[in-house]
């Protein structure tokens, strides 16, 4: 478990890194997450263009939670991106922490 969530982390860490660099023009505290900053299940980042969204979601009539990147302005929510397809989370408490090495 430990291990799968590890990289899991690593993914994310690196498809983060990569998505802010190609699609976000400005730098805000809005659209970004910094190292060591914790994202937690309830909250979101919303680029600066807000196309997209990134956060903790759980589809209807599930117990799991996800980490990804939806359209932001589609009214039926249209995943572009999701990181832990496989390793679902189950409970609220789950957060998002990049260290300095993206992790």
């Amino acid at each position: 478990m430990e291990e799968r969530l590890t990289k899991t982390k690593l993914i994310f860490g690196f498809l983060l890194v990569f998505y802010a660099s190609i699609t976000l023009t400005c730098t805000h505290a809005t659209d970004t997450i910094s190292a060591n900053q914790i994202l937690r299940y309830n909250e979101t980042i919303i680029s600066a263009q807000e196309t997209f969204e990134l956060g903790f979601f759980n589809p209807s009539n599930s117990t799991n939670y996800y980490v990804g990147i939806w359209y932001k302005k589609i009214p039926k929510r249209t995943y572009v991106w999701v990181a832990n397809r496989n390793t679902p989370v189950t409970d609220t408490s789950c957060e998002l922490t990049l260290t300095l090495q993206g992790v």
